[in-house]
């Protein structure tokens, strides 16, 4: 499954709310448990859709990669505010990774592993 073509954008760098704030951990060692990214989520880690979109959207955020360099990345919902997978914007500095590439959602709150579906170029 790939993501819409008809996509709502929010950044969120300030939350839409201050009960979708989270904290991004920069660190070289990752927390169990602590997120790379901006993105809202609930308190089970659930990926939330913005809380004003109608339809299908992504939000968009950063994440920063295991070498410490930020990357963006966009959460897609369906019309339903269901998650349905993260694209990636970057290659991850790995041969089996195109830049930008989806991870389709495995869960509420993960993607499926590997290198993702290639997003054509329009």
């Amino acid at each position: 499954m790939q993501p819409a073509t008809t996509a709502t954008s929010t950044k969120t760098g300030a939350p839409a709310s201050t009960s979708q704030a989270g904290t991004v951990s920069t660190s070289a060692t990752q927390a169990k448990n602590t997120p790379r990214s901006n993105f809202p989520r609930d308190k089970a880690g659930n990926y939330l859709p913005h809380p004003e979109a109608q339809g299908p959207h992504t939000v968009t955020g950063t994440r920063i990669g295991t070498d410490g360099v930020p990357y963006t990345q966009g959460a897609t919902f369906d019309e339903k505010g269901n998650f349905t997978g993260r694209t990636d914007v970057t290659d991850h500095n790995r041969g089996d990774h195109v830049d930008p590439h989806f991870h389709p959602a495995a869960s509420p709150n993960s993607v499926q592993p590997g290198p993702g579906v290639p997003i054509p170029k329009d």
